[in-house]
């Protein structure tokens, strides 16, 4: 692969748009809700069809030949009828449960297990919960995509020693210049955003000659696509050329070529 097709210069708009499932077999999402719950989510269950996700509704008394699956979505709190807030008590604690009881309250937890990731969406009353899966949507596909990516991609460590000139970089921190900003998982791919730290500077002259005007130009941005199979791979930022030895959505150790 070459070095033109690793490195993509995108806008934060397509970046966002990166986290739902476009490779291989649609992922599955158990929706556990009671029947008025369910009925007031339809608008949220289309956007995760629309999304990509094969979205299967079940209520509680058909859940224990569900409750194995990876991703499960449970609508509705510790007081929801038809069996749900019974569910629901066995994920959330008794401060959690407490507080979706205050009204005006809602919320999303996620309950990650070692092969399963399980996520309340409820509020105090009926339209809380339903405010609440409405304003979860974006954040519940990305972290589904990325546990589903996860699952699939084979451990990696980082190379041991470390080349001559690695640096570690933290989400944030400024490493020769560069930061390491986020990252997005889509089917098997993981993009992260890199930063330079330095703007360029252009000095001109009014047109009468009596100011001077500084220009700066945004800082430089590189969005790098890759597989953790196909590290290290090499980049270009502000004319300089790097390489990304290690990732794992905490930090990066990258080389300065």
């Amino acid at each position: 692969m070459s070095n033109a097709s690793m490195v993509f210069i995108f806008t934060l708009a397509v970046l966002a748009l990166g986290t739902s499932p476009v490779y291989g077999e649609p992922i599955e999402i158990i929706l556990l809700t009671n029947s008025v719950d369910y009925a007031l989510a339809q608008d949220s269950i289309d956007s995760m069809k629309n999304n990509g996700f094969e979205v299967t509704r079940v209520e509680a008394a058909d859940f224990d030949a569900y409750k194995t699956r990876q991703f499960i979505v449970i609508l509705g709190g510790p007081d929801a009828p038809e069996g749900i807030g019974n569910i629901v008590q066995q994920h959330l604690s008794s401060s959690e449960q407490e507080h979706l009881r205050v009204s005006g309250s809602r919320e999303m937890y996620l309950k990650a297990y070692q092969s399963q990731r399980v996520f309340v969406i409820a509020g105090s009353d009926r339209a809380q919960t339903q405010l609440a899966h409405v304003e979860n949507m974006d954040s519940l596909y990305e972290q589904v995509t990325a546990a589903d990516t996860a699952a699939e991609s084979p451990p990696i460590t980082p190379p041991s020693p470390l080349p001559t000139g690695s640096k570690t970089i933290y989400a944030g921190e400024y490493v020769e210049s560069i930061s390491y900003w986020g990252y997005t998982k889509s089917g098997g791919y993981t993009t992260v955003k890199i930063q330079g730290k330095y703007q360029k500077l252009e000095v001109g002259r009014s047109i009468q000659g009596n100011t001077t005007i500084h220009q700066y130009e945004p800082y430089p941005l590189a969005y790098i696509t890759f597989k953790d199979s196909e590290l290290p791979i090499k980049f270009r930022l502000d004319d300089v050329e790097y390489e990304i030895l290690y990732y794992n959505n905490e930090k990066v150790i990258v080389k300065k070529l």
